[in-house]
């Protein structure tokens, strides 16, 4: 008898080490909601990694817009980041990067998933893209569906952590004379592309 109250007794100790941080975390924060939408990107550096059909993305950057959550958030954001995917044809992989939106940074780590394309089979077409720090590129692109989730904390003007997911539409260049590094990547994106941020913070 004395045995199995020992066990239920370390048993019951064990679930609140486990439970404990996660109620402390949010203890004294607000529920934390913000959603935008993503408008652009800009060139970064993109390199294949060797011959491994990877591709490494340093320092590249989104740009969007937070339209509904806390007034201190609404507005423009950008995104920075680093990523690793595993194809052109998948773009799936991981990434992390810091956001910042007025006078917060968030610090992010995400996944995405392989895209779909929008239409089949793929439909291509001519598109002018206005890709900051280059420039009007005239391309040929397709239009996919990009899932990103993961999570963010935010390491500047305030504290909290929560959750990131992403339905983006993007516009993956098919043909770009001007630029062949962009070929097979992202270059622009649809107006129904949306960027979800919940979770609890201090406001």
């Amino acid at each position: 008898m004395k045995k199995r109250v020992l066990c239920m007794v370390l048993v019951l100790a064990l679930a609140l080490t486990i439970i404990m941080p996660a109620i402390a975390t949010a203890k004294g924060l607000d529920d934390f909601h913000a959603e935008g939408i993503v408008i652009g990107i800009d060139q970064g550096d993109i390199k294949a990694a060797g011959n491994s059909g990877r591709w490494i993305v340093k320092d590249r950057t989104l740009f969007g817009a937070f339209t509904d959550g806390p007034a201190s958030i609404l507005g423009s954001f950008t995104m920075t980041y680093h990523a690793n995917i595993e194809s052109t044809d998948s773009q799936a992989g991981s990434l992390q990067g810091v956001l910042v939106v007025g006078d917060y940074k968030l610090n992010v780590t995400a996944k995405t998933t392989p895209i779909v394309p929008t239409t089949y089979p793929p439909t291509i077409y001519p598109k002018s893209i206005d890709i900051p720090g280059v420039g009007t590129v005239n391309t040929l692109v397709t239009d996919c569906l990009l899932e990103l989730n993961g999570s963010w904390t935010m390491t500047s003007g305030s504290v909290g952590n929560g959750t990131v997911d992403a339905d983006i539409f993007v516009q993956i260049c098919v043909v770009c004379t001007d630029y062949p590094a962009l070929e097979g990547h992202v270059v622009g994106f649809l107006d129904t592309s949306s960027f979800i941020l919940d979770g609890h913070w201090k406001p």
